[in-house]
């Protein structure tokens, strides 16, 4: 049976047209007022977060401002230790540009030391620094390579790079001000101008690195080292439970980094002079790096570090021009397609 072709007509268009058209304005009544509740939302939010962003960021940035810093360079001049060359002592006295409160940290500042390699940071017995005596009995310590032997043949203790590398100059203070000497360490006739105690973070302290009797007496373990080419001398590596040692082995992220070396305990004021003395040991120039002593202040949110007040501006502001640009595309449209801006 034929079917006969139905073609459709210039009025069956129109009315098609205006069924479609129907159709359209009736999905818009509908769906448009709950887009645009959906959109006013999703904006409402975005303008909190931005505001929440910025008081943040205002607060650290306040915060951080009010900390008072002063970076005393040593490596050069008569500290300056030439490539090849170890156990230089030497003495530099600085006037305190600003008055600062006690407690004053006092922190050591490296470049160019990448303690973020990964040869340096796999090169550690994670079991050595927790005192696990039994679990360490024929166990392998080739994660400590390429530093596993030391004076004598036997196995350093603590093994590996980490250990093997830490900060070894020694610094002491003596604070002078108007009336005279304040204080000197290690001079049992003055009080001490600095503390190590409690420098180091109580993780590492109650569980990272743990004293050990039998590690510490076993007869097959030193913790002497012999000089390594021209890159380190020879040296007697720390305690295991030296919170200096913990300090360091706490990974840098960046090569440019300070770290905590003690804590001064005495107000300082504008005027008062400081005199170091520095055993100096830690030879930069053979790696292009420099050394600093930094003197801070605290405030509630810790020392000078604007990267985090940076932050959470620099994402307020992102929100913000994000608002802004919705609103300017919105208005945009409104121009184009006639339609309602909210």
């Amino acid at each position: 049976m034929n079917s006969a072709k139905y073609t459709f007509s210039d009025t069956d268009n129109i009315a098609m047209k205006d069924v479609s058209k129907l159709i359209t304005e009736d999905l818009e009544t509908v769906y448009y007022p709950t887009r645009v509740k959906r959109d006013s939302r999703a904006l409402i939010r975005i303008f909190i977060f931005g505001l929440i962003f910025l008081i943040i960021g205002s607060i650290l940035h306040n915060n951080t401002s009010n900390v008072i810093e002063q970076t005393i360079p040593y490596d050069k001049n008569n500290c300056y230790i030439p490539h090849g060359s170890y156990n230089k002592i030497c003495t530099m006295t600085v006037t305190v540009d600003n008055d600062m409160p006690s407690p004053v940290y006092m922190y050591y500042e490296l470049t160019n030391v990448f303690q973020n390699h990964r040869e340096f940071v796999k090169s550690v017995s994670p079991k050595q620094l927790r005192g696990d005596y039994e679990e360490l009995q024929g166990d392998s310590l080739s994660v400590c390579e390429p530093l596993v032997k030391g004076f004598e043949d036997k196995v350093l203790f603590p093994c590996g790079l980490q250990g093997w590398s830490y900060f070894n100059d020694d610094i002491t203070t003596q604070i002078n001000n108007n009336n005279g000497i304040v204080c000197i360490d290690n001079n049992v006739s003055y009080n001490s101008c600095s503390s190590k105690l409690n420098i180091a973070l109580p993780t590492d302290k109650n569980f990272r690195f743990k004293k050990n009797a039998q590690l510490s007496n076993d007869p097959t373990l030193t913790n002497k080292v012999y000089q390594l080419d021209n890159y380190r001398s020879a040296t007697t590596l720390p305690d295991i439970m030296d919170e200096s040692l913990m300090v360091w082995m706490r990974m840098a992220a960046t090569p440019h980094f300070k770290k905590i070396h003690s804590v001064i305990n005495t107000n300082l004021s504008a005027g008062d002079t400081i005199t170091f003395t520095i055993d100096a040991n830690f030879n930069v120039a053979q790696f292009g790096g420099s050394k600093s002593i930094v003197l801070s202040t605290s405030e509630t949110y810790g020392g000078k570090n604007m990267s985090y007040a940076w932050f959470f501006l620099m994402m307020g502001l992102l929100c913000l021009l994000s608002i802004m640009l919705v609103f300017s595309i919105k208005f945009y449209q409104t121009r184009i397609h006639k339609t309602p801006f909210c």
